[in-house]
């Protein structure tokens, strides 16, 4: 395998992307929802060395969370600002994102982390600048 030190062409065009964005806005504006996690895949039909794009990518944009994947002759490399999920053991954990909130099985206590959640400025804030970015 070679290394490949070109960039990834992206597999959504410009406008494709822009139009997604657009849509995630109208459905935040409606509120149908709060937040979504939009992310750009890159993808190669060429023949890279995986581990050391991977190390290529740590080094440029210094993730705090990243993952490697390997399932046989496939590979996926992520670089994170934040956690989604972390593996320990053979228990994977999932961790809310910015703007997300405990559940409760209590109808009435989960109503008021709802209400609470809706009223806070700073995770409303953020919520709306992650799409206007």
């Amino acid at each position: 395998m070679t290394n490949c030190s070109g960039v990834f062409p992206p597999r959504t065009s410009k406008s494709s992307y822009l139009e997604k964005v657009k849509s995630l806005q109208n459905h935040i504006h409606r509120g149908d929802i709060y937040e979504a996690n939009f992310c750009q895949e890159f993808f190669s039909h060429g023949v890279i060395d995986p581990l050391a794009t991977f190390y290529k990518l740590q080094n440029s944009s210094q993730p705090p969370f990243s993952a490697y994947l390997k399932n046989g002759e496939h590979f996926a490399l992520s670089a994170s600002p934040e956690r989604y999920l972390k593996k320990n053991g053979n228990l994977v954990i999932s961790q809310p994102i910015k703007g997300t909130s405990k559940r409760s099985v209590n109808v009435e206590e989960d109503e008021k982390l709802k209400a609470n959640l809706e009223a806070n400025p700073k995770e409303r804030a953020k919520a709306i600048a992650r799409f206007l970015s």
